[in-house]
Formats: structure tokens, C-alpha cells, sequence
């Protein structure tokens, strides 16, 4: 018993003194860029890990350094239950902007945060300050993003430039980034060439890849690398704007450049004050209802369309219910998403349904809201819905639940007015003769002779578009051979391009599937498939889980 004892309280202090660790206070201090230039303003981040609700107080004391600004940055909330309790840590980020105006060391030293009754310390800052910039590499590959520092969901945008004082000559992808732990939106690129000042240098710049990308999970992300095979004049260093003219076969380079990884910290949605009608949108959005009509007949189809446009993942955004009646049966909801430019999208959702009995509908309205990003806040819309009315018929159509009814009793009826009203006209039956009997073996012929040209011109098209043109016959025996061997990347890549239009000439496979007319869950498929045997083929670790070959969308780009 009394070993025992010993244990539960070993256990109780380990947990105690562990949930102590998660929740210490803590400050960190970091340089932005780690090796500053006199006269050139950098940046000193304090990141403070805290669970008090108060504002902190930072001071210290600069060594030959001038402070010329101070802002807060942002805040992130972690909530952990542990040992039954609910605790929610937060990490402050101030930014204090400066400037040296001498090279060599610089100091921050006395730093101390006043928190909550206490006081944090940390060690003294070192910072180096060089006289001039270190030498830019002539030819370089850089990852730009447009926030580093993104709410869960939240859209930002990922460019990578190539950066060269040589003139390009060719270039060609080896390895594409795989931006794990982001939905991606790939953008069309256009290789535009523009001169272009970094750091007090010329360069030519050229855009390679780009996309708009949403971040999936809390916590540390990273924009990894884009590998390209550069083919370039040697022989013009220096003149971002020399001729091409008399370069010879024995100036042209080869060089691979990649480049260095972007850190993403994701920030969690807040979680206060949500409002019952969050959508799970971040950023600002904008809702419409288009209604071709306010009034109908009994059986006829009542369709209308709700437009959602904004910065969020729209791809993921479920159709919200609209109109609501036991005389209103639903049918699936048709919807598809659109780019409207980089930033933002635009779905369109198709509502079909049947009006099964006359009802009046009043206007009303529905509220959905998001985040925004900006403001750091929830914001609530209203969808104006216009009024229904469905009129006509001389009997009202049960609804589809027996427990709801009719609110108006004029259009209620008894038994003995359902059974006296007649429903339709129906012509007078007579028993077969010999003429009837004559017009049924005449139909029959007709019909058989209708099937048999039918097959006969299903066979000829499908010469035409499967067996006829070389396009068609290629894909066709690539997809055998896939289906054979298994999945392989270079066979894979002859089979996406052999469907590939004239107008995407330069684009890579991702561009050919996603600008074809398969729907998204067939062109996630592809893509997911050339993740796979890129990660096959560039990478070192091994894939978690093989992909299925699924035979009918294999076929289906087999024969587009």
C-alpha cells in the first residue's frame, strides 16, 4: 500500500511539474535580418508566452543603436486541458524598428518584461552590424509570400521569382514544391521577363511558379523549394540589359538554383465570440441570391442561384439551405468555383426544386458570417431571400412530412370533395382488333430497324474518336500500358500530355489537368497521383500510401 501511495504521488508531481513547463512564462528577442546594415532599418522581435490577459511592459537598453518605431504584430491563442483544468496559453509578438548608424557590435542589454506581478529577464543581444551588404549571388531562386504570419484558412500568396543578372535562355523544372499542409490554388503563369532594383543591384526577374494557398493546420508551416535548371548566357555578366546578339555555343551555362524555405506560423481562428452562423470563411465575402421569378404553378421547377465571391476557400464551402417548406422538395445542389483574379473566387451554387402544392412564401433573410483577418473579428451578412408564392392546381399536393399541414383552410379539402372532383380526362378503352394487332408488329419492326443503325453509328464514332486520330490512339495505349504495368512517372507524364492542348504549350502537368473540363474531384485524383510519383521519383522519403489506380477516370482522359 504504501509503494503504491508512492507512486500516485511521483505521478502527481511529474503532471504537476510538467504543466508547469507548458505554461511558463518565457520571452524570446530575434533579429530581422540577422546581420544588419548601417543606415539601414532592421527589425527586433520580442515573441511573449504568457497566460496572463495583461499587456506587457518591455524595456532595455541600446547599445549605439536608435529605436524608430514599436508596433505589436499579432496574437496567438493555444488552449491545452490538462489534469482536468482548461488553460489557454498566449504569444505576444512586438516589433521594435532600428537603426545603426556605425558598424561593428551592437547591444541590447537590461531587457526585462513586466507581466502580471512578474518579471521576465533575458540574456544580453549581440547584434552584428555590417558596413555594406554581403555580395548578392549573381543568379538566384526566391519564394515570395504575401504573410507569413496567416489565420487558420486564411489565403495568401505564394510567388517564386528567378532573379538573374545573365539573360535567360531556357530554363526547366526538375523538382515543383509539394507546400505541404496547404490547400493549394495553382495560378497560370506567364513567362514575362522585367528589370527589376533588390538591394541596390539590377536584376532581370521572371516569375516560375505561383499559387494561392491555405493553410490547413495550426502552428509552424514552410514554403518549401522550387528546383530549376537555368540555361544561360555566361558571357553578359554585369548588364541586365546586354544583347543576345554574338553570343557563342561556348557562353551558354547550365546552373540548378533553388530556393532557401519560407517559415510559416499559422495562427488559430479565435475562439471567442463566435457567432452561431460562422461559415468557417476567412476574409471578407459577399453573398447574393438571383431568383429568375417570385411566383410559380403546382409541379412546375423553381430554381435560383446563390453567388458567394471572396478571399476564402470556397472550394470547401458547403451550399447553406435557403428556403425551407413542406411544399418545396429539394433536389441536389449544383455548385462550381471560378477564379475572379489571384486573390479572389467566385462559386455559384444552383438550388432546383419542386413545388409539390400553392403556398406564399414572405421575404426573409438568412445570416452567415466569417472572419476577417484584418480586423481580427467576426462579421455577420444577411441573404436577402425574395418572397415565393406557388399558386394553381385544383387539388394542393401533400407535402412530404403527414405530420406538417396546410396554415390556410381555404386550401384544405374533405374527403367527400376529393373524391366527387375529377382529376383528368381519360379516352374510352376498346378491345383489340385486327388493325391494332397489325400496328403492333409495324412498331416492333420499326423499332428493331432504329436499334440496329444506332449500334452501327455508336461503332463509327467511336472509330472516329478512340481509333481514328493519332491523339486519340496514344492516350488510348498509354492507358493500357498503365493499366498494366502500374503507375509510372515518365509514362504518366506522356499520358497527361498527350492530351494537351496546343494553347497550354510550356505549361507543366499540374496546368494541363486543371485546365481540362474534369471536375475537381477528378483532377484532385491526377494531381494526387503526380504528387505521388514525384515524391517517388525526387524524394527521399518513402510515400505513406500507394495510390489506387482508378480505372473509369484513367478512361475518362483516356477519351476526352
Amino acid at each position: 500500500m504504501t509503494s503504491l501511495m508512492k507512486k500516485k504521488n511521483l505521478l502527481l508531481l511529474i503532471s504537476l511539474f510538467w504543466s508547469s513547463f507548458l505554461f511558463c512564462e518565457n520571452v524570446k528577442v530575434e533579429v530581422r535580418p540577422k546581420s544588419p546594415v548601417k543606415n539601414e532599418t532592421f527589425s527586433v522581435l520580442f515573441k511573449i508566452e504568457t497566460t496572463s490577459d495583461q499587456e506587457p511592459y518591455i524595456s532595455f537598453s541600446p547599445s549605439r543603436l536608435e529605436v524608430q518605431g514599436r508596433s505589436r504584430e499579432g496574437v496567438s491563442v493555444q488552449a491545452t486541458m490538462i489534469n482536468g483544468k482548461f488553460r489557454t496559453k498566449r504569444e505576444l509578438i512586438y516589433r521594435y524598428d532600428m537603426i545603426a548608424t556605425s558598424s561593428g557590435l551592437s547591444y541590447l542589454r537590461d531587457i526585462e518584461v513586466q507581466l502580471g506581478g512578474k518579471v521576465l529577464k533575458h540574456p544580453t543581444v549581440r547584434i552584428s552590424i555590417l558596413d555594406q551588404a554581403k555580395a548578392l549571388r549573381s543568379m538566384f531562386l526566391m519564394a515570395e509570400v504575401s504573410n507569413t504570419s496567416p489565420y487558420l484558412g486564411e489565403g495568401i500568396d505564394v510567388k517564386y521569382y528567378l532573379y538573374s543578372k545573365y539573360p535567360i535562355l531556357g530554363q526547366e523544372f526538375k523538382t515543383f514544391p509539394k507546400l505541404n499542409g496547404f490547400i493549394k490554388r495553382f495560378h497560370q503563369v506567364q513567362a514575362n521577363e522585367e528589370t527589376v532594383e533588390y538591394q541596390g543591384e539590377i536584376y532581370r526577374r521572371s516569375l516560375q511558379y505561383s499559387a494561392r494557398v491555405f493553410p490547413e493546420k495550426t502552428g509552424r508551416l514552410y514554403i518549401d523549394n522550387l528546383e530549376v535548371i537555368v540555361q544561360f548566357a555566361a558571357g553578359t555578366r554585369g548588364s541586365p540589359f546586354g544583347s543576345f546578339g554574338g553570343i557563342g555555343f561556348q557562353s551558354m551555362r547550365k546552373r540548378e538554383v533553388s530556393n532557401a524555405k519560407v517559415e510559416i506560423n499559422v495562427k488559430p481562428l479565435p475562439s471567442e465570440n463566435i457567432p452561431p452562423s460562422f461559415s468557417g470563411l476567412v476574409g471578407e465575402h459577399d453573398f447574393k441570391v438571383e431568383v429568375p421569378k417570385s411566383k410559380y404553378l403546382v409541379n412546375e421547377a423553381v430554381e435560383l442561384r446563390l453567388v458567394v465571391e471572396g478571399e476564402g476557400l470556397l472550394e470547401s464551402y458547403a451550399a447553406p439551405q435557403l428556403y425551407q417548406n413542406p411544399y418545396l422538395e429539394e433536389f441536389d445542389t449544383k455548385s462550381e468555383v471560378r477564379e475572379v483574379n489571384r486573390t479572389l473566387a467566385r462559386k455559384t451554387f444552383d438550388y432546383t426544386y419542386l413545388a409539390r402544392g400553392p403556398f406564399n412564401g414572405e421575404e426573409k433573410s438568412v445570416k452567415v458570417s466569417y472572419f476577417n483577418p484584418r480586423n481580427e473579428t467576426y462579421q455577420e451578412k444577411e441573404i436577402t431571400l425574395p418572397a415565393l408564392s406557388v399558386v394553381g392546381g385544383a387539388l394542393q399536393s401533400s407535402p412530404p412530412s403527414s405530420t406538417v399541414q396546410p396554415s390556410s383552410p381555404d386550401l384544405s379539402y374533405s374527403s367527400q370533395e376529393r373524391v366527387s372532383t375529377p382529376q383528368s380526362i381519360v379516352a374510352p378503352l376498346f378491345s383489340q382488333t385486327l388493325q391494332s394487332q397489325t400496328i403492333g408488329k409495324l412498331s416492333f419492326v420499326v423499332y428493331a430497324i432504329c436499334l440496329v443503325v444506332f449500334i452501327q453509328l455508336c461503332e463509327l464514332f467511336g472509330r472516329k474518336y478512340f481509333g481514328g486520330t493519332q491523339r486519340g490512339g496514344e492516350a488510348e495505349k498509354l492507358y493500357r500500358k498503365l493499366k498494366k504495368k502500374g503507375f509510372d512517372f515518365h509514362l504518366f507524364h506522356q499520358f497527361i500530355f498527350s492530351k494537351k492542348d496546343q494553347g497550354l504549350k510550356g505549361y507543366d502537368a499540374r496546368e494541363v489537368i486543371l485546365s481540362s473540363t474534369l471536375s475537381k474531384r477528378e483532377k484532385d485524383y491526377l494531381i494526387k497521383v503526380l504528387e505521388y510519383l514525384e515524391n517517388k521519383v525526387y524524394s527521399d522519403k518513402k510515400n505513406s500510401k500507394k495510390v489506387v489506380f482508378k480505372d473509369s477516370i484513367m478512361k475518362k482522359w483516356a477519351r476526352m
